[in-house]
């Protein structure tokens, strides 16, 4: 997955909870991840 289609989501998530007030930060905690492959025909 591209980091880009992973940030943009969390960005928006961050200026909701702001309520206008500039975001500077954002501490993000990530668990495991795996990679998802598509099914096979």
């Amino acid at each position: 997955m591209h980091e880009l289609a992973i940030a943009e989501p969390i960005v928006e998530i961050a200026r909701r909870h702001a309520n206008g007030r500039r975001v500077t930060k954002v501490y993000l905690k990530v668990g495991h991840l795996r990679q998802r492959s598509s099914p096979r025909p």
